[in-house]
């Protein structure tokens, strides 16, 4: 921890990409079967815990995809997997340092679109591979305003976000 700090958190671009596996540690360092698959699709990629430690990043490199929102989830809701895009998806992802697997950023384009047809399909009618919504129905106020410590602080979030 430095200044109070024990994470960092950047905008997923330039080429960068993201899988984010919530809730999959089943065990101290134990995968379910759902993301032994997803790790092993993505060799020599760098991954590390999530914030909650019960979820797994998966960070890569795909200069050349070319995400279709009609026809791949964002948000694969009922298998709790995310993946974020530059360009798709404009996020942060918050980094731990919590290393699963050391790696680096090899180019993994067509490994992303096999996951992408495996994990993120619309049309799949594949059991295993439920096809859910991404709508959410969280809202800022519903998860901004409960972290913030007190009211005299929210000026300074909206300078920084706003």
């Amino acid at each position: 921890m430095i200044n109070g700090y024990d994470r960092i958190s950047f905008l997923i671009t330039d080429g960068i990409l993201v899988i984010d596996c919530d809730h999959y540690r089943s065990g101290k360092d134990v995968l379910t079967p759902t993301v032994f698959e997803i790790v092993n699709m993505f060799p020599d990629s760098y991954m590390e815990w999530s914030p909650s430690g019960s979820g797994l990043h998966i960070i890569g490199y795909a200069p050349e995809i070319r995400f279709d929102k009609q026809k791949y989830w964002m948000n694969n809701r009922t298998l709790t997997i995310e993946v974020h895009i530059p360009g798709a998806t404009n996020r942060f992802i918050t980094l731990t340092g919590n290393m699963f697997r050391s790696g680096s950023l090899p180019d993994r384009t067509t490994d992303l679109q096999r996951f992408l047809e495996r994990f993120m399909r619309r049309d799949s009618d594949s059991p295993d591979v439920p096809n859910t919504g991404n709508e959410s129905n969280l809202d800022d106020d519903t998860v901004i305003s409960p972290k913030l410590p007190m009211p005299e602080k929210a000026p300074y979030v909206k300078a920084s976000f706003g």
